[in-house]
C-alpha cells in the first residue's frame, strides 16, 4: 500500500468522436513519510520542552517564536504576548548587551544574567543557547534556569564564613586548626601575624613545625 494522489481528466478524440477519460496516479509516499517524521519530531520537541524544569525559548533573529509553559509561569508572558517579542525583554537592562553579543556570536556556553519578569521583578538566572533548525528555519533554542536558591545558599555560606572568620580574629590568643595529616585548615589573624606567614604559605605548610624558625619565634 502506498500514499498517492489520483488526478482525473477527460480528452475528446475528434477522429473517432469519442470522449475519453484518463487518470494519473502520483506516488507521494516519500513526501508523506517526511511530513509524518517532521510532525513527530515537532511533537517530541514540544513534549520535552513542556516537561522541562527550565524556561525554553525558540527565537529567530533575536525575536521569540515560541516559549514553553515553564517560561510563561516563570516570566508572566502568555504565548501570544511572547510571540515576536525581542529576546532581551526577558533580560534586565544591565545584561542585555552581553546577551546580544552571545546570541550574535552563537555562544553555546552557559553564563549568568539577571532575568526580568513582566511585572518588573528580577531574579538571577543561567542561560544557555544553541543554534538548530526548527520548522525549516534556522533558529536559536535558549534555556533559562532560575538559580535564586543556589545564589541564596552561596550567600549563606559566605555569611557564615565571614562570621566565623570574625569570631576567630576576635580571640585574644593564637588559634589554628589542622587535619590528621598536619595540613592547616583554619587560623586567626593573631596566628598569621605572629608567624609572619601569608595564607598561601599556610596552605602549603604541614603543621606549625614546617614554619621557619624565625617565623615561629617572632
Amino acid at each position: 500500500m502506498i500514499d498517492a494522489i489520483l488526478s482525473l481528466g477527460e480528452q475528446y478524440d475528434s477522429a473517432t468522436a469519442e470522449l475519453r477519460y484518463f487518470g494519473v496516479i502520483t506516488d507521494i509516499s516519500e513526501g508523506k513519510r517526511m511530513e509524518d517524521e517532521l510532525t513527530e519530531s515537532r511533537e517530541k520537541f514540544r513534549g520535552l520542552s513542556e516537561a522541562a524544569f527550565e524556561a525554553i525559548f525558540i527565537s529567530e533573529q533575536g525575536r521569540c517564536l515560541e516559549q514553553n509553559q515553564r517560561a510563561e509561569q516563570m516570566f508572566g508572558y502568555s504565548a501570544q504576548e511572547a510571540l515576536g517579542r525581542p529576546g532581551t525583554d526577558w533580560i534586565a537592562p544591565a545584561d542585555r548587551e552581553l546577551v546580544i553579543k552571545n546570541m550574535m556570536s552563537g555562544c553555546e556556553l552557559p553564563y549568568e544574567v539577571t532575568a526580568l519578569r513582566k511585572d518588573g521583578s528580577t531574579f538571577p538566572a543561567t542561560i544557555r543557547g544553541k543554534g538548530m533548525h526548527y520548522k525549516d528555519r534556522a533558529v536559536r533554542v535558549t534555556s533559562l534556569s532560575d538559580i535564586t536558591e543556589r545564589k541564596q545558599a552561596q550567600d549563606e555560606i559566605l555569611r557564615e564564613r565571614d562570621f566565623s572568620r570574625a569570631a576567630l580574629d576576635s580571640l585574644p590568643g593564637l588559634f589554628y586548626l589542622i587535619d590528621q595529616q598536619g595540613q592547616f585548615l583554619r587560623w586567626n589573624q593573631n596566628f598569621e601575624t605572629v608567624s609572619a606567614t601569608t595564607p598561601p604559605r599556610f596552605h602549603a605548610c604541614r603543621h606549625w613545625t614546617s614554619l621557619t624558625p624565625m617565623s615561629k619565634h617572632r
